[in-house]
């Protein structure tokens, strides 16, 4: 404990008023209640450290039972749980330099009394020292008055205008990222959570060694204003900040936060940056978060039509360069080919806890796959689709668990993001929403997947845009998962591999993906070449053309064989004008020409080229790759043409 020398005020013809002083608030604590005395005092020189802006005047209530708040009320250590006796703040640190100017000079004899002209009376009131003390303590600002210059000004008390502003210093933070910051700022947050505080304010670096939660309440202040960085000095799953349940609030500023950790996975040891679960309509300026062994940014809950001006993620999640691998032994198809149902059980090492069933990938062979179930007591997890027949065991698992920028399916719906930057995340940004997420701007670089759409294998994101996106470096660039039609818009993307964007599909019995794994159905993908509008409506066979809102589709078809089913809405076709598709067919053969049969079925009760209704037209023997032009203007009577590309 250090104590330094006492504050003496000398009052002639009165007893010294002596103001012993020591450095810290834990000093405060560690004296004696016994060899207390209702009324003593100590000046406090800081909170943590001497001149940090914390401490001040306490004096010893013997009576106290209050609950020791670490700023205003303090507890000894030697005083019991429920016992009586409390250190009271009763003057700021700033005021003791009045004590001090007192004790530096001597008043003439007899003036000794404060005049109580206003009938008021006892100690506080008619001697000096108990004048000053008054002053000093937390009621002191409560008497002494304010008024802002203006006309108009209303005059109110010094106390109503510095509580206008509420700081984590207020609850003892030091904020230069190296002291534990962590009982403060949960201090903060709860005060902050339940008082419609008028400016809330977070600055500065706090070192954290526990998770920081923000529960709103019916009285939650609408704004916290942030210019902060939280540097996570603990090891915990979840997540380093909570937002939770706090409805049309508003993070101005900018916060960061810093997992604890590298860019090395192993080394990590937060799982979770900022979790916003069940929050609406919630507004964020500019989030930063680096270093989590999961994810980023994640919204969950009811979570909905909440806004990010920037975010920004890095090292979020795992992948090859970052993550973790696993070794596969063995592999067991069950399913049926061409169908959704199928999956492949691949026996591992190990299988760790933190995959998500439902949510994971992992990449295998080059390939991506959707991880389905998990099965830790014998070490399998299985995948969709089956995986590729050409792999060879042992073989490298490549885990993508987690990402950036994560928005949750269900309700957790309608988010927009103005900017969103990823790099070195599992996932860029895991869009899992059921209907409009919105980008305006993305920047997804050297991630596991760049952009994900889609809730599961048959529940989609519907609805949504990336008006401008900058692909580098990814091993995916789009993935749409789900079978679903999403309606989705990616309006320029720079820099995208085609051949790094799918959608998940099953494979036939000769180990090719059904052809909707090149087709982004419901997708409009607009690059330096011109826009791709892939068509909605899937069926169970390869191809279903049905339209889109463009001028003509377009899809180039790489097998010696294939069926595709023609369809039209005739109300879109009125509304958008157009009736044609050019597919090209290409194939195997010496000439790359297609070796089997390509098999045109029209809708029911249509034709095609006159022929009988419902009868399909097929074309083989076809010597060059071949182009078909096909077009309907009511949606029932087809016209389909050839076109030999002969040398």
């Amino acid at each position: 404990m250090a104590l330094v020398p006492a504050i003496t005020i000398n009052l002639p013809g009165y007893p010294f008023q002596n103001f012993p002083s020591i450095e810290t608030i834990a000093d405060l604590r560690a004296l004696a209640s016994i060899d207390l005395a209702d009324g003593d005092n100590y000046v406090v020189d800081g909170g943590s450290a001497a001149g940090d802006g914390g401490g001040g005047v306490f004096a010893w209530n013997d009576g106290l039972v209050a609950a020791d708040d670490g700023a205003t009320i303090i507890k000894p250590n030697d005083t019991a749980p429920g016992a009586a006796g409390r250190w009271i703040l009763i003057g700021s640190a700033q005021l003791k330099e009045v004590a001090e100017d007192v004790a530096a000079f001597s008043e003439p004899t007899g003036a000794s009394l404060v005049g109580s002209d206003d009938g008021s009376s006892g100690s506080k009131w008619t001697t000096v020292a108990g004048f000053i003390s008054y002053l000093m303590s937390s009621v002191g600002s409560a008497i002494v008055g304010f008024i802002q210059s203006g006309t108009g000004a209303v005059a109110r008390t010094s106390q109503d205008k510095m509580r206008e502003r509420v700081t984590p210093y207020d609850f003892g933070a030091v904020g230069d990222g190296v002291v534990d910051d962590t009982v403060a700022l949960q201090r903060f947050a709860d005060y902050v959570m339940s008082n419609n505080t008028k400016i809330p304010v977070m600055e500065g670096v706090f070192k954290v060694t526990s998770k920081i939660s923000f529960i709103g309440t019916a009285n939650a202040s609408p704004v916290i204003n942030c210019q902060a960085r939280i540097n996570a000095a603990f090891t915990a799953e979840d997540e380093i900040i909570l937002f939770s349940n706090w409805n049309f609030g508003n993070i101005t500023g900018s916060l960061a936060v810093w997992g604890g950790g590298g860019s090395t996975w192993s080394t990590r040891t937060n799982g979770v940056g900022v979790l916003i679960n069940n929050c609406s309509r919630l507004n964020a300026e500019m989030i930063y978060v680096q270093y989590t062994k999961y994810y980023g940014v994640k919204n969950t809950g009811t979570t909905s039509l909440n806004k990010f001006g920037f975010v920004s993620t890095r090292w979020c999640g795992t992948r090859s360069t970052t993550g973790v691998n696993l070794s596969i032994s063995s592999a067991s198809n069950t399913g049926s080919q061409s169908s959704i149902g199928q999956r492949t059980a691949l026996t591992v090492d190990t299988v760790p806890s933190y995959i998500e069933p439902g949510i994971s990938m992992c990449i295998i062979g080059g390939g991506l796959y959707f991880i389905t179930a998990t099965d830790p007591v014998n070490s399998i997890i299985t995948v969709y689709p089956w995986i590729d027949s050409t792999v060879t065991f042992p073989a490298n698992l490549e885990l993508l668990v987690g990402g950036g920028f994560y928005a949750q399916g269900g309700d957790g719906s309608c988010i927009y993001v103005g900017t969103l930057d990823a790099i070195q995340c599992a996932i860029g940004i895991y869009n899992r929403s059921l209907y409009m997420t919105s980008v305006d701007n993305a920047v997804l670089q050297s991630n596991g997947v760049g952009f994900v759409l889609g809730n599961s294998i048959t529940s989609g994101s519907r609805g949504g845009q990336c008006a401008l996106s900058y692909y580098e470096g990814n091993s995916f660039d789009i993935v749409k998962l789900t079978t679903d039609e999403c309606g989705f818009n990616f309006g320029s993307a720079r820099v995208i591999e085609y051949s790094k964007c799918l959608q998940f599909a099953p494979r036939d019995g000769s180990n090719n993906f059904a052809v909707n794994a090149t087709v982004l159905n419901g997708v409009r993908l607009a690059g330096f070449s011109p826009s791709h509008d892939f068509p909605f409506g899937l069926g169970a066979s390869g191809i279903t053309a049905t339209p889109t809102p463009a001028p003509m589709s377009f899809y180039n078809i790489s097998r010696n064989s294939q069926t595709l089913s023609l369809s039209m809405d005739k109300n879109l076709n009125r509304l958008f004008g157009y009736g044609s598709m050019f597919i090209m067919a290409e194939g195997t053969g010496p000439n790359l020409n297609p070796t089997g049969t390509y098999t045109f079925n029209p809708p029911t009760g249509g034709t095609i080229n006159g022929g009988a209704v419902n009868t399909p037209l097929n074309v083989s023997g076809m010597t060059y790759p071949t182009l078909f032009h096909v077009r309907s203007g009511d949606g029932l009577a087809w016209t389909v043409t050839s076109c030999p590309f002969a040398p």
